[in-house]
């Protein structure tokens, strides 16, 4: 657990519950609120993503971005996570948590919890609701934030020093059957463990307070060791693996793993796990066997985490709680839409509300929650939250899953393989489909393990005691496993496609990056990108450089081979071209098309391979082997020709580039279309769109200066008539005066124009909300996404990935992302990459894996994670 608590903590978990409206503390809240809560009036319902507000004295307070993920004990805070249910494609949903430090006052958390039923009933009364408190946090939560760090201290202490990460040295049991696998803190010695059930111990590196001395029970945090008993149940060595999996991700993936076997490892191989647990068995001594252990089933004792079903009606005309089902007898069948029910799966406790359940079961049924808790001895730290009928349920959903039995042990030889028969039928969520076959000595059965490539992504499998696979092996499982990368070996343990070192190296370059934009970029203007026009901030780089020891003949014969005879051999593919530059990848085609042991035209040929390359794979390959104009005049083209024009990627690039750039890229546009003028066909699609039509036009013949000297009296006087066909006016805007000075003075101008803006509006508004507010439609975006440009385009293009990303573009949102990740590889892309996590709550690489797929996945990651000069790969 993150953070430097000291103390346990009992929570007087009843007062934040709000059935006892007219209390000193809710008058007290009233009264810092009597106007009204202003947080709420700057939240956008349909934005997708994470907000934070911390409780500050009675008020609710916006938490900088910057700190997302970052919690001070002694406080507590309210978050909203708002997005698209059904995996990005659904309607907008809301969730509402709030979290109590450990050490946060009564005042704090009870209005934290009367805010957020405040909020609640702002977002029409919806969200979902969460109580969290430290140390104890939902899945749901945890994922919202790259890595969760509690920090000393807090608003009412006055002392908000954040130290080094510490994090308390625990022994985990986990322990349980089938239906009912519970973990649970131990004391930290050798008596604590037995040999029928698995345990993971939280270590680490010794840590010292500000006077340098040792924190006692404190460590960093970057030790995981699995201690599985001899006779430890699969079920309990998955759940085990999966726990250390979720540490390691909750702390950034930093720490080591280690895994020791009870009665198949000499002491010396258990040393490791003996000093870090602090004592061993004395000699002669073991531990408990697994009859001292307990039986699985002894876990169902509610304290342990029994899963327990309750309703909540008013049928017989008194509203009450009745207990309907434990353990496996629990069944989906049992909740019904007419009523309110309360289950328990051992981890939170979960209201849900249907969607026919009466006016004074939706009411109560938060407060049978609390009282269920109560009556139950349930730890008043577990998780309480509210979920509606209809709502995005997974781990409700799951918690009523048959799981898939194992057929014999490991020593019978038998292979642990899913029984498609106990789960045909019944209702099943990702994780129970996930877990239908598998051929895996030691857990009995980490997913569905078709591959190599997907055994790798597995939290709770061990190669060691792999024993056969479902298919053929891939060719880049192959290839992975040649280079030792991306794979597990003994000699490395569990890697990602970088090495630790690496991963280390990098993240340590994104922070000194996130440093250097903060102060020479982030809003200081648009410059150019080395000796090249393309327009950046300050401060920023890119991912990707030149490969060193580079040839394209080499490569080009490559990408031949991958293509060649049946099937295609998708990873040469995506390593070749993600790791070369621009001019070297135009090289490659040259050298493909050229060289006469191949001589085909590679778009062709990569287009004949239509069975194995296909969709945005095909289409991230050819942007690839484009240079720069050819590939923006083929967007154009593609975004004015469709059945709709895609107008946003239009703006996208002729709003954000200087003359230079679209005058060549207006020249690609009449050779690759036999002599169109881009200019002629813009006029015709946008004819019914005058400012819009008249805007690009003046883009597209070059109207824009270039660099150059700053007339700030022309600016000031710029500013005073955008002014005046804007703001001043009462009714209609001179539209053509915002068109005519954003599209024919250059950025630098415009941003002396932003600044002399503020000064000539009597309320300070910034230009770009005076232009959003005085305009609309098309012509608004374009001149938005000028001003926008001219401030700061890395900010521009890190809040356009994210649209793209979270499908919220008119549009193909796909050609967006391929654009932004291959354009600005060698611009700022890792400067990108440092933004988008600090300002969405998320890492870019985690948004693409979620919601593109397959190799065109790998293939955007490649470029995101980047080469930064490495030697050229091979494939000779």
């Amino acid at each position: 657990m993150p953070g430097g608590m000291q103390k346990a903590r009992q929570y007087n978990i009843s007062e934040t519950n709000i059935s006892g409206l007219g209390t000193p503390l809710e008058q007290a809240i009233r009264k810092a609120a009597a106007d009204g809560e202003d947080a709420w009036k700057s939240i956008n319902p349909k934005k997708v993503g994470v907000r934070v507000w911390r409780i500050e004295k009675f008020l609710v307070k916006p938490w900088p971005k910057r700190k997302y993920g970052k919690f001070f004990n002694g406080d507590s805070y309210i978050v909203l996570n708002t997005y698209h249910k059904k995996g990005g494609k659904g309607g907008i949903h809301h969730d509402v948590h709030f979290w109590i430090g450990s050490q946060s006052t009564q005042d704090e958390y009870g209005t934290a919890a009367y805010k957020t039923v405040e909020l609640d009933d702002y977002l029409g009364g919806a969200p979902d609701e969460y109580r969290e408190t430290e140390g104890n946090e939902s899945k749901k939560f945890k994922s919202l934030f790259k890595r969760l760090v509690i920090m000393e201290g807090g608003i009412e202490s006055g002392f908000e020093h954040v130290e080094e990460e510490v994090y308390e040295k625990q022994l985990l049991w986990i322990k349980g059957n089938m239906g009912n696998i519970v973990v649970r803190k131990v004391p930290l010695s050798w008596e604590s463990l037995n040999s029928g059930d698995s345990f993971v111990l939280c270590s680490g590196n010794a840590v010292k307070d500000e006077k340098g001395k040792v924190k006692e029970g404190f460590t960093d945090g970057k030790l995981l060791l699995i201690f599985h008993g001899s006779s430890a149940s699969p079920m309990e060595k998955v759940k085990a693996a999966g726990i250390a999996q979720s540490i390691d991700d909750e702390r950034g993936g930093e720490p080591e793993r280690e895994t020791f076997h009870d009665g198949h490892m000499s002491d010396e191989e258990l040393k490791l796990f003996w000093e870090h647990l602090g004592s061993k068995p004395p000699r002669g001594t073991k531990i408990k066997t697994a009859e001292e252990g307990g039986a699985d089933d002894a876990t169902k004792d509610v304290n342990l985490g029994t899963r327990r079903l309750l309703k909540v009606s008013d049928e017989s005309g008194k509203i009450k709680m009745t207990e309907l089902a434990t353990g496996a007898d629990l069944s989906r069948s049992m909740v019904t839409s007419d009523d309110a029910f309360i289950l328990d799966d051992g981890t939170q406790v979960m209201v849900w509300i249907g969607k026919d359940a009466s006016r004074m079961e939706r009411k109560k049924a938060m407060e049978f929650g609390q009282q269920y808790i109560n009556d139950y001895n349930i730890p008043d730290t577990r998780v309480l939250c509210r979920i509606m009928d209809g709502g995005d349920n997974e781990q409700f959903e799951q918690a009523f899953e048959v799981g898939v039995m194992s057929m014999g042990r490991p020593e019978d030889g038998t292979k642990f393989t899913g029984n498609i028969d106990k789960i045909r039928g019944l209702q099943k969520t990702k994780a129970a489909a996930a877990s239908v076959s598998a051929t895996y000595k030691g857990s009995g059965g980490p997913g569905v393990a078709v591959d190599f490539d997907a055994l790798y992504q597995q939290p709770c499998a061990d190669p060691k005691e792999w024993r056969g696979r479902t298919k053929p092996e891939s060719s880049y499982s192959k290839e992975m496993q040649e280079k030792r990368i991306g794979a597990y070996n003994a000699e490395t343990g569990w890697v990602s496609s970088l090495t630790k070192a690496q991963r280390e190296s990098r993240q340590k370059k994104l922070e000194a990056l996130e440093t250097k934009y903060m102060k020479e970029g982030a809003g200081g203007g648009a410059v150019h990108c080395g000796a090249s026009d393309v327009l950046t901030s300050g401060g920023t780089e890119g991912s990707l450089t030149a490969a060193k020891k580079f040839d394209p003949v080499t490569d080009a014969l490559a990408l031949r081979d991958a293509m060649k005879g049946l099937g295609t051999r998708k990873q040469p593919l995506i390593e070749i071209l993600t790791s070369r530059s621009v001019g070297q990848r135009l090289q490659i085609r040259q050298a493909f098309e050229e060289h006469p042991e191949i001589a085909k035209d590679i778009f062709k040929t990569i287009e004949g391979e239509w069975m194995q390359v296909g969709g945005n794979f095909e289409r991230v390959l050819k942007v690839l082997l484009r240079d720069p104009y050819e590939r923006d005049a083929h967007f154009l083209y593609k975004a004015i020709r469709g059945l709709r024009p895609d107008t946003t990627l239009v703006l996208e690039i002729l709003c954000t580039q200087e003359s230079s750039e679209i005058t060549k890229i207006a020249e690609a546009y009449k050779l690759m279309t036999a002599g169109k003028s881009l200019e002629e066909d813009i006029a015709k699609e946008y004819s019914n769109k005058k400012y819009t039509r008249e805007l690009l036009l003046a883009l597209i013949s070059g109207k824009r200066p270039g660099p150059g000297a700053i007339d700030q009296a022309l600016a000031k006087e710029d500013a005073k008539r955008l002014y005046e066909a804007g703001e001043k006016r009462t009714f209609s805007s001179q539209h053509q005066v915002f068109v005519e000075i954003l599209s024919q003075r250059s950025y630098g101008h415009i941003l002396a124009v932003v600044d002399a803006y503020a000064n000539v509006s009597p309320k300070g508004t910034p230009l770009l909300k005076a232009v959003a507010r005085n305009n609309s439609g098309s012509a608004r975006t374009a001149l938005k996404t000028i001003v926008s440009v001219a401030e700061d385009p890395t900010s521009y293009y890190c809040d356009r990935l994210h649209k793209a990303l979270e499908g919220q573009l008119v549009g193909t949102h796909d050609h967006s992302l391929i654009r932004i990740i291959v354009s600005r590889a060698e611009v700022d892309l890792m400067t990108i990459e440092t933004i988008y996590a600090a300002r969405y709550g998320t890492t870019l690489q985690d948004d693409i894996t979620h919601k593109t797929s397959k190799a065109y996945m790998k293939t955007l990651l490649h470029l995101v994670i980047g080469n930064k000069g490495s030697e050229a790969i091979s494939y000779a």
